[in-house]
Formats: structure tokens, C-alpha cells, sequence
């Protein structure tokens, strides 16, 4: 029995557009693969940095990576109204600085003993401009690896700062433990320190510049509690003072006033008898209102150091607040 062979027939046309098609399909895969590293180079063409995004990026220890990174988002610092322009945020909180997935922007903080604010917002918004460019393998193990470090820790102020982020932006809260835990967390364990070297060469120097400028305001605030405690304890003792001084006032009156009966009467005699002991107690009672007045203009003069730190407390907090003032009339 003959045996017959299937044969495919085609013509140089068709394997022209064959060849033309795969290497159309082999180039466009060619420029997904590397995407980030054409629109990189169209965006860095040409680029200079500034100086001071230079410094940043040398402040922070960012490494060729994380320089790169930060570099083709174009970082700037801008004053308050320039950052207001460019940087719009639904956040309550304060902003320090923003990235809208293609330039960063970072609020600038003139107060020097705010040192490290502007350094840690670089180093947290080139790590959320690293964020977007993990793969979906890397992101998963990453958000598991954050997740985890935030309940091993179990530091309030993480849990307050992220339980904020879940009342106004659920979705956003891997992304912000990510920058969050890379800039200001020491101990983030073995697999995340390694990962955050992919971007900076010693990232204990930014948690460094975190830690210097938090203690600022929790050096103040606990000046503050200290003065609080204090004026409790010295309100108390004027309270228990002026009560006293309440009741004694009342005797001094009720005994004046007998004795004013008693010279009314003509009980000269009864009434001698008791002006000795009256202007013993009247020289008592005034000495103790002396003393209760000192307690109080001491207690005037701590309560005014007091509300000095509470108003550099507010004056810091607003330097580096970037949300506007308002106007007055």
C-alpha cells in the first residue's frame, strides 16, 4: 500500500510575513523586558541633578540602585507653597513629602534642629518609587515579610501611624510599611535588611537621622508631661493651703468680731484677754497667705515655661507641616 507524507506548502510571501511577525512579537517583548531602563534613559537624558538632591542621596547611602531610582523621579524641595501645588494629598496627617508615580517632591524644613526630616522623606519616597517596581513574586514576599516585622515589633506609634493609613487608604498600607519600616525601623530582621540593601549601602544612618529629629519632640514632650506633673502636685498643695486659709479666716472673723462684742459691752477686761492670742494667729494667718502667695507665683511662672515648650512644640510641628495656613482677616 502506498504511504503518503502531509506536506506544508509555503510560499516566500507568507514566510516573509512569518519572520516579519515574529520579530515584530521578539521586539516588543524585548521592550517590556526593558521598559523601565528605555523610559529611564529618555527621562535621565539630558537630567543634571541639583546639589542638594545630590546630598540627599549621599545623606541617605543610597547605592547606585536607590540613587538611580531616586534620580529619574526628578526630586525637588520646595517651600510651603510650591509643595502645596505640586503635592496634593487627602491626608490629615502632617506631609512631609509625596510621590505621584513620577516625580518626588520633598518639603523643605528649615528649623536645624529638624536635622534628618528632609533625608528620611528622600529615603522614604525613592523606596515607594522601588515599590512600584517590584515584580508581583518579589511584592508578595516583601508585603509578607513587612506585615509580619510590624506584629513581631508591636511598637504603638508603628500601629497608630498604620491604623491611620487604614482609615483613609487601606490599599496603601504595604506600600507605606514599606518605605516606613526601611527608614525608620533598626531591627527590621535579617531577610528585609538584606532586601533594603538592593537600594542603600548603610540604612542605619537613615533610621539615625529619624531617631535624632523624633527626639526632638519626644525630648520636649516630656519636658511638658514633667511640667504637668509638677503643677498637679503644687495645684494640690495651694488647693489644701487656701482651704485652710478658708477656715482660719472664718475663725480670725468670728473671733473679731466677739471681741468687737465685747467692747461694745464694756467687757474691757474679757476683751484684753483675747488680743494677744488674736494678733498672734493674725500674724500666723498672714504669714501663711505670704507663703501661699509665693507657691502661687511659682506656680504662675512654671505653668509660662510650660506653655514656652508647648509653643515650640506647635512651632516645630508646623515647620514641618506642609498643609497651608490659614489666612486671617
Amino acid at each position: 500500500m502506498a504511504k503518503y507524507t502531509l506536506k506544508c506548502h509555503m510560499s516566500k510571501k507568507s514566510l516573509v510575513s512569518f519572520f516579519v511577525l515574529a520579530a515584530l512579537i521578539a521586539t516588543f517583548f524585548a521592550i517590556w523586558a526593558n521598559r523601565y531602563q528605555i523610559s529611564d534613559y529618555i527621562v535621565l537624558r539630558g537630567y543634571t541633578q541639583p546639589s542638594e538632591i545630590v546630598q540627599l542621596a549621599t545623606d541617605t547611602t543610597m547605592n547606585d540602585t536607590g540613587r538611580h531610582l531616586f534620580y529619574v523621579k526628578k526630586p525637588r524641595v520646595l517651600d510651603r507653597t510650591s509643595f502645596g501645588d505640586n503635592c496634593k494629598t487627602t491626608e490629615q496627617t502632617i506631609v512631609e513629602g509625596c510621590y505621584n508615580g513620577i516625580n518626588i517632591y520633598i518639603f523643605k524644613v528649615d528649623d536645624p534642629k529638624l536635622n534628618g526630616v528632609e533625608q528620611v522623606t528622600a529615603a522614604h519616597e525613592m523606596l515607594h518609587a522601588a515599590y512600584d517596581r517590584l515584580s508581583s513574586a518579589d511584592r508578595k514576599r516583601i508585603d509578607g515579610l513587612t506585615e509580619a516585622t510590624l506584629k513581631r515589633l508591636n511598637d504603638s506609634r508603628l500601629n497608630s501611624l498604620v491604623d491611620s493609613y487604614r482609615k483613609q487608604e487601606p490599599d496603601s498600607i504595604p506600600n507605606e510599611l514599606h518605605s516606613i519600616l526601611g527608614t525608620e525601623v533598626r531591627d527590621v530582621g535579617p531577610e528585609l535588611e538584606a532586601y533594603y540593601s538592593r537600594y542603600f549601602n548603610n540604612r542605619s544612618k537613615i533610621v539615625n537621622f529619624a531617631s535624632q529629629y523624633q527626639k526632638v519632640f519626644e525630648d520636649l514632650n516630656a519636658k511638658v508631661e514633667a511640667y504637668d506633673a509638677d503643677l498637679a502636685l503644687r495645684k494640690s498643695e495651694i488647693d489644701r493651703q487656701q482651704a485652710e486659709l478658708g477656715t482660719k479666716a472664718s475663725q480670725l472673723n468670728a473671733q473679731k468680731a466677739e471681741m468687737d462684742s465685747l467692747i461694745a459691752s464694756g467687757q474691757i477686761g474679757a476683751y484684753n484677754n483675747q488680743v494677744s492670742g488674736y494678733n498672734s494667729a493674725v500674724n500666723s494667718y498672714n504669714a501663711e497667705v505670704s507663703e501661699t502667695q509665693k507657691l502661687i507665683e511659682q506656680y504662675n511662672a512654671i505653668v509660662q515655661a510650660r506653655n514656652n515648650l508647648n509653643v515650640q512644640q506647635q512651632n516645630l510641628a508646623k515647620s514641618i507641616d506642609s498643609r497651608p495656613s490659614a489666612i486671617s482677616n
